[in-house]
């Protein structure tokens, strides 16, 4: 008898997936402009100007309540000039990965998981510059994607997630629990394998394969444990797929916070009421930045 890996599931449902979701070629182009030894500002805003779509929700995205700019940005140079080559970095995958990941699947509207995965992005970042990790950048881009895995179960199987959904609800089990039981797999094993094949950071792998189990974690310890405390602060402010899971956030946020202390060990007690309290002013910011931006509204 054979014995199936979770390798062989992964790939066996992989290859009924017809239209897996690739990153546009202009997207790779700018990459490589940007991480150019000597990057021009002229070409990079030359080409992103060639896809009018991005042009127009990056100037929007800039513009959002959640930058709180006093003057209003009108054109791609000067939201490169304003927010520098890193962030253009970021903003850029904002941009593209919601219209890439663009139509809803019938039990997750994209309202709402882009309010989560960008509140992530957002707390994440403010994570990393309180602790003091040396890539706040890579931190928001690994906050940005880390449940990527889940829209493409939400939006491919999606007769599997509707079973995986009642049983969320049914039994208050996480959506891990209830996509191993019903998948034999979860989300945290689709992801690993797009961000390979979009060629971004092996960093990111870790934080989407281990979010859920920060212990296992090995070499990017600190950047999953601050992807993953960023995930609990937004299931806290109730920023999640509108189908609340049965996991104890409190205990989860504590358990992360200790094993973040251990990689920053002058963080103190107070520190982590600080940034929860941190986040909860950008809340708003990030329902009104998504439905503002991507034009989404929660009836669509």
């Amino acid at each position: 008898m054979t014995t199936c890996t979770k390798q062989d599931v992964l790939e066996d449902y992989l290859s009924k997936i017809k239209d897996i979701p690739t990153l546009p070629y202009i997207v790779i182009q700018l990459f490589e402009k940007i991480h150019a030894p000597e990057p021009r500002i002229d070409e990079l805003a030359d080409l992103i100007m060639m896809d009018q779509v991005l042009t127009t929700q990056m100037i929007r995205l800039v513009n959002s309540a959640y930058w709180g700019l006093n003057r209003k940005i009108t054109s791609v140079k000067e939201t490169i000039v304003y927010l520098g080559l890193r962030e253009i970095s970021n903003l850029v995958y904002s941009v593209t990965l919601t219209n890439t990941f663009e139509r809803d699947a019938p039990l997750m509207k994209r309202v709402h998981f882009w309010e989560h995965s960008f509140g992530c992005a957002l707390s994440s970042r403010l994570i990393a510059k309180r602790v003091g990790y040396r890539d706040v950048e890579l931190a928001y881009l690994a906050g940005l994607l880390h449940d990527i895995g889940e829209s493409i179960i939400a939006i491919h199987m999606y007769h599997e997630f509707e079973e995986v959904v009642q049983r969320v609800l049914d039994s208050g089990m996480t959506f891990v629990q209830a996509e191993d039981e019903v998948l034999g797999i979860n989300h945290t094993d689709f992801g690993p394998w797009l961000i390979q094949k979009w060629l971004l950071p092996e960093r990111l792998c870790d934080v989407i394969a281990y979010h859920h189990t920060i212990e296992k974690a090995e070499e990017n310890k600190p950047l999953v444990c601050i992807v993953r405390l960023a995930d609990l602060i937004c299931l806290y402010h109730k920023l999640d797929f509108g189908h609340p899971e049965g996991e104890s956030i409190e205990s989860e946020a504590n358990k992360t916070w200790k094993m973040l202390v251990e990689c920053y060990p002058r963080l103190g007690r107070t520190d982590i009421k600080v940034i929860f309290d941190e986040f909860n002013d950008h809340i708003e910011s990030v329902r009104q930045t998504v439905k503002t931006v991507y034009k989404m509204d929660e009836n669509e």
